[in-house]
């Protein structure tokens, strides 16, 4: 496989009793990693070898692997047995026994059911700046970052209901101080 150049590790839980979710997941069949915590999902696109097999990938053979790969631009991760890596270092595979988590169905319909492909998206924003803002709103703490969001709407003479493209994106925290507030800016494509 080669190695993605997104960090899929970072959508997987980090010591959940659902050991599933622990570790990103090789869908040869579908030519995806997928990793989900329980609260976010993701599931991007790799190029899978012949003799590779699906089943969970260990986080650190994954970020070994991308640091190999973008120096030689090669196929740095082999994943069947075990996962080895281009360089000859060889790693166990998480058991998370047959096939793939009972989670992967279900995740497939949520995002078929989520997927809007008839018209632009509704708000882009830059998503670090999102974390700053949240952190600079909220109390300090583990935890603290989740916040209310309000977007500028308008509604179009047939009715519609659409978010006006271009204006502030009015921000509150969820905990702490409830006059709190900040604005970020929608990015542009």
């Amino acid at each position: 496989m080669k190695a993605p150049e997104t960090m899929i590790e970072k959508a997987a839980a980090s010591k959940d009793i659902r050991f599933y979710l622990n570790t990103p997941i090789l869908d040869v069949e579908r030519s995806r990693l997928i990793a989900s915590d329980g609260c976010i999902a993701a599931s991007v696109p790799v190029t899978v070898a012949a003799d590779d097999h699906s089943g969970a990938v260990p986080i650190e053979a994954l970020k070994r692997a991308r640091k190999s790969s973008r120096a030689k631009h090669e196929d740095a991760l082999s994943l069947n047995g075990s996962a080895k890596l281009a360089d000859g270092t060889s790693m166990p595979r998480p058991d998370i026994g047959e096939g793939l988590p009972p989670y992967v169905p279900h995740l497939d319909r949520m995002i078929e059911d989520a997927r809007v492909t008839d018209r632009e998206p509704d708000l882009i924003i830059d998503a670090a700046l999102l974390l700053r803002l949240a952190e600079a709103l909220n109390h300090t703490g583990k935890g603290n970052t989740g916040v209310q969001i309000w977007v500028k709407r308008e509604t179009a003479e047939d009715g519609t209901v659409r978010t006006v493209q271009g204006c502030p994106i009015y921000v509150r925290p969820c905990r702490g101080d409830a006059t709190a507030h900040g604005l970020i800016m929608q990015r542009r494509r």
